[in-house]
């Protein structure tokens, strides 16, 4: 499929879930040969103009690494910029980057006019194909995995990522209470803080960093039983691994659930629970 130009399409692409890949798959067909072009919103137009901070599932690095990889180039807009747009500027917008054929995903709506595909070609400015003829990339989307993330299911997220949840930052100091109970951890600062969190609670999870690939225990919450500061942390006790990481990247895959975040009644009940929380998450990551 040769209009004169590249073959795009554009969306969010939060997350990069398996609707985005089969979307992103079927456009590589297209392609033929050539690489297509992702154009990706930096924050979702939904985000925006609902006026309230939507927690994102990738950071910008990741999700272009993450299109990349599928075999397409990506270009990033800053809805503010388009927003003014009607569907006939949008579309002489993207012929000036070298779009020659558009392929909307599904439910997908350009201009402040919401023109979607069929009215969009009707414009005649350049070919504009409905994806629901290519892929079927309804079923899933960024809003149900954030909802599983919101509920600790990072198991129904990974069904629906195609791969684990994964969060992405540096090794930082913290208060180092966990090696008062004999689990030294790893306080994890996310590289954005607008990206998603799992709830609060303790999970199974595979844990990146220097190249080395190691299994993690993950507590997401507030400490209660240690920390009356009731700050929100990100605390990876790395098993089988021992080495200074701090000030180091690292990223956490999570796999499940083990128990949510609550508070014991001494010290010493804590450490009997981490202990048996040890050997539930071995257990799972072997």
């Amino acid at each position: 499929m040769n209009h004169g130009g590249k073959i795009a399409t554009i969306g969010t692409f939060d997350g990069v879930h398996l609707g985005h890949r089969a979307l992103i798959g079927r456009l590589v067909e297209l392609a033929g040969g050539d690489r297509p072009l992702a154009i990706s919103f930096r924050v979702s137009p939904g985000a925006i103009l609902g006026g309230g901070g939507v927690q994102m599932l990738s950071t910008l690095s990741r999700r272009r690494r993450d299109i990349e990889a599928l075999g397409a180039d990506v270009m990033f807009v800053d809805f503010e910029d388009v927003r003014q747009y009607d569907a006939a500027t949008f579309l002489n917008f993207l012929k000036g980057q070298s779009v020659g054929t558009l392929v909307m995903g599904f439910n997908n709506h350009i201009g402040r006019d919401r023109l979607d595909a069929r009215g969009a070609g009707a414009l005649g400015i350049m070919p504009v194909y409905d994806a629901g003829t290519f892929a079927d990339n309804g079923t899933i989307c960024s809003s149900t995995i954030r909802r599983a993330l919101a509920d600790g299911d990072v198991t129904a997220a990974a069904a629906m990522l195609g791969r684990p949840y994964t969060i992405e930052g540096t090794v930082v100091d913290g208060k180092q209470l966990g090696r008062t109970l004999g689990f030294r951890t790893a306080n994890l600062r996310p590289a954005d803080a607008a990206v998603a969190l799992p709830a609060d609670g303790v999970y199974a999870a595979w844990a990146t960093v220097g190249g080395t690939t190691c299994k993690a225990m993950v507590n997401i919450g507030v400490c209660p039983s240690v920390d009356k500061g009731g700050a929100r942390t990100i605390e990876a006790h790395l098993l089988d691994f021992d080495a200074d990481i701090y000030g180091r990247p690292m990223e956490l895959a999570f796999v499940r659930r083990v128990r949510d975040e609550r508070r014991f009644d001494s010290v010493e009940a804590l450490a009997r629970q981490l202990a048996n929380d040890r050997k539930t998450v071995d257990n799972i990551l072997t």
